[in-house]
């Protein structure tokens, strides 16, 4: 019973110490100067280019691009129906591409933009990576409607949000149906 209760404690400080991150990230986020925040949403903008590019060619809509300072590293779009592969999401794309362009493993100070809210597979190889944050235009809510939220992978995992990884949605100006929406 005893180590039931400690078991108990320790997960409850951790969900607490989880809580407290999450909202200095938050806070932090919201200090960024202007002219960074101009950058990420250009960069964000670009990524749900990518994304609506790729299914108008009747690939799925995701699209990433990781970056280190403003300079473009590599992107990527899903290409899970063109592969038959189920790792070939945005994210994995650009990450594949920007370790063979870096000719490293270590992404550290890289920042990854995604159209939507990363699944835990891309959540993963960033923290893997070492990427420093990632942006996404919309979450699994905005996507549920259309069939493209990962909340259930979450779910079937048991893995909480926030993670270790900085995630922060950004609004781009445009509505999930113009990107989800056939």
């Amino acid at each position: 019973m005893i180590n039931a209760r400690r078991s108990w404690l320790l997960s409850a400080a951790s969900g607490l110490v989880l809580a407290t991150a999450a909202r200095q990230l938050c806070a932090t986020d919201a200090t960024i100067p202007g002219d960074a925040m101009a950058d990420h949403k250009r960069l964000l903008h670009e990524a749900v280019r990518l994304a609506q590019d790729n299914h108008k060619k009747g690939g799925r809509p995701f699209g990433a691009v990781l970056a280190i300072g403003d300079k473009v590293v590599a992107t990527g779009v899903n290409n899970i129906i063109q592969t038959h592969d189920v790792s070939a999401h945005a994210e994995m794309e650009a990450l594949r591409a920007a370790c063979r362009q870096l000719g490293r493993p270590d992404l550290k100070g890289s920042v990854v933009y995604a159209s939507g809210h990363p699944c835990p597979m891309c959540l993963a190889a960033m923290i893997m990576a070492k990427v420093d944050k990632a942006y996404y235009a919309f979450s699994n809510e905005e996507a549920a409607p259309y069939g493209f939220s990962n909340a259930p992978v979450y779910e079937a995992l048991h893995l909480p949000l926030p993670t270790a990884l900085p995630l922060t949605q950004l609004d781009i100006g445009m509505a999930p149906g113009q990107l989800y929406g056939s």
